[in-house]
C-alpha cells in the first residue's frame, strides 16, 4: 500500500484548521463565515446545495439542519479536494 501524501495532507489539515474555525464563529453566532467554505469548494458547494434542496423536498427537514449537513458536506469534499491539489502539487514543490 502506498503511503499519504505530506504535501497532501499538510493541505488537507490546513483547510480543516480554517474550516473549524468557521464552523466554531457560526456555531457562536460572530458572523457567517460559512460563504468563504463555499467559494473555496465552489465546483462541489454547488451540487451540495442541489442536495440540500433534495433533502429539503423529500424530507421536509429544517432550514438549520439543512445548514449545517450542507456544511459538513462542503468541509469534507473540501478536505477531500484539498488533498487532492496537494497531491499535484507534491512532486513539482520538491523540486
Amino acid at each position: 500500500m502506498k503511503r499519504w501524501s505530506p504535501t497532501g495532507c499538510v493541505f488537507s489539515a490546513s483547510f480543516l484548521t480554517f474550516a473549524t474555525w468557521c464552523l466554531i464563529a457560526t456555531a457562536r453566532g460572530v458572523g457567517d463565515p460559512m460563504w468563504i467554505l463555499s467559494f473555496l469548494t465552489l465546483p462541489i458547494s454547488y451540487l451540495v446545495v442541489l442536495l440540500t434542496d433534495h433533502a429539503h423536498s423529500s424530507f421536509g427537514l429544517s432550514y438549520d439542519v439543512l445548514g449545517w449537513s450542507a456544511a459538513v458536506l462542503d468541509v469534507l469534499w473540501g478536505a477531500l479536494m484539498f488533498y487532492f491539489f496537494g497531491w499535484i502539487l507534491e512532486r513539482p514543490l520538491r523540486r
